[in-house]
């Protein structure tokens, strides 16, 4: 999954008890699709988990309001939450930096 938004508010990042560094934050997506023929447009803010080091390089230069690229898996949310999803990240960018 790609998906471009942008970061309202700075990432939280805390250790995993192996030291992996394991960031959280909300992406906002604003688009226009076509759905059945008809152009409508999407918003929806999706929860982004972005885990290990080579991502935390990148969270940390995350500025909010700057749009950005993540792409990655969708996952439910822990065990006990079965219907709310988050995004794991695997690479995450620039609109100019991930095709």
């Amino acid at each position: 999954m790609l998906i471009d938004g942008t970061v309202p508010r700075a990432p939280v990042t805390r250790y995993s008890p192996a030291g992996v560094p394991v960031s959280r934050f909300m992406l906002e997506h604003d688009s226009h699709q076509t759905e059945a023929g008809r152009a409508r447009q999407v918003t929806c803010r999706i929860p982004v988990v972005a885990a290990g080091i080579e991502l935390a390089g990148v969270v940390a230069e995350l500025g909010t309001k700057r749009v950005v690229r993540v792409e990655g898996f969708l996952c439910r949310d822990g065990y006990r939450r079965e219907n709310e999803v988050v995004l794991h990240a695997n690479r995450i960018g620039f609109p100019d930096t991930i095709d």
